[in-house]
């Protein structure tokens, strides 16, 4: 049973990670995971994924097709810094 949690941030003491992910037609979910808690999103239409309220560590990030054809990937050791965007430009998913 998911079990849905309310997080209070700042824009200054929060860590973010951002990026694309293409094609959109895989229906992609993104999850990001410090080993303990995972976090999850929907890409916009354009394929722009966006975390915020990352406390500080090191993450591995997921891409998730939902489309099978398509392969997923995995980012290991994304560091998120408190106040910092970490950029992951764009992913793109191999069929």
């Amino acid at each position: 049973m998911l079990k849905p949690v309310i997080r209070a941030y700042s824009s200054v003491t929060d860590g973010r990670i951002k990026g694309y992910v293409l094609p959109s037609i895989a229906a992609v979910t993104v999850y990001v995971s410090d080993g303990v808690n995972v976090y999850s999103a929907i890409p916009a239409p354009d394929g722009y994924f966006l975390f915020t309220g990352l406390p500080s560590g090191n993450y591995d990030v997921t891409f998730d097709a939902a489309l099978t054809t398509y392969q997923d990937i995995t980012l290991n050791g994304i560091q998120v810094t408190y106040g910092v965007t970490s950029d992951l430009g764009t992913t793109v998913l191999q069929p």
